[in-house]
């Protein structure tokens, strides 16, 4: 009994709190009906004031725009007319400036042609010295080289010559007697090679 006591209990109080949500909810609804009825009316009377004023201001407006346009115009003549003689005079000073330039690089210019002129004959002047003195010494080694040839030739035919004359005395029945000029003669053989073979060795490092 106690519990179905309870449960009655707690079934009225819910019952209770329902209806008095219900209650509270349908009075939150009307109270927003109503706010968003005043909002409505609030924002049409503030759009219609605010039309006018906007209405006043611009026709303010238009009449200080057009109440100032003459002197406007008159201004922009005048700022015209000014802007004309700057620029013209701007002009005249960038062509002056201009011919100025002209003239400093047209010195510049010819003074230094004429410096690249002078250095280069110097250098033509320098280049032919050198090529003469290249030139001589060119001559002079030739004249050593043509010297040595001719002396390589001749030692060459007199190496062959006192070659020629050992094998003679070699190969001859009166060898025995002439030891002694064979000794000799192949003495002054191999100082001719040793000679000839300088000249080949002074020849090559000429050349």
């Amino acid at each position: 009994p106690h519990v179905r006591n309870l449960e009655e209990s707690l079934d009225s109080a819910e019952a209770t709190k329902r209806m008095e949500l219900e209650a509270l909810e349908n009075s939150l609804r009307t109270a927003y009906e109503t706010h968003l009825r005043s909002l409505k009316v609030i924002e049409e009377e503030s759009n219609e004031k605010a039309s006018a004023e906007l209405n006043l201001l611009y026709d303010t407006l238009k009449t200080e725009y057009d109440s100032s346009q003459p002197r406007v115009r008159s201004l922009e003549d005048s700022a015209e007319a000014t802007k004309t003689r700057e620029l013209e005079a701007l002009e005249r000073s960038l062509k002056d400036a201009h011919a100025k330039e002209l003239q400093s690089l047209k010195l510049i210019e010819e003074e230094s042609h004429r410096k690249v002129t002078e250095e280069a004959n110097s250098n033509y002047q320098a280049l032919q010295s050198l090529h003469d003195t290249l030139k001589a010494e060119h001559d002079t080694l030739k004249a050593k080289h043509d010297k040595l040839q001719s002396n390589n030739q001749t030692l060459w035919k007199h190496c062959e010559t006192m070659e020629a004359e050992r094998d003679k005395l070699q190969n001859s029945v009166l060898q025995t007697a002439h030891q002694v000029e064979v000794r000799g003669l192949e003495g002054r053989i191999a100082q001719a090679c040793c000679e000839k073979e300088k000249a080949v060795k002074d020849l090559a490092d000429l050349q």
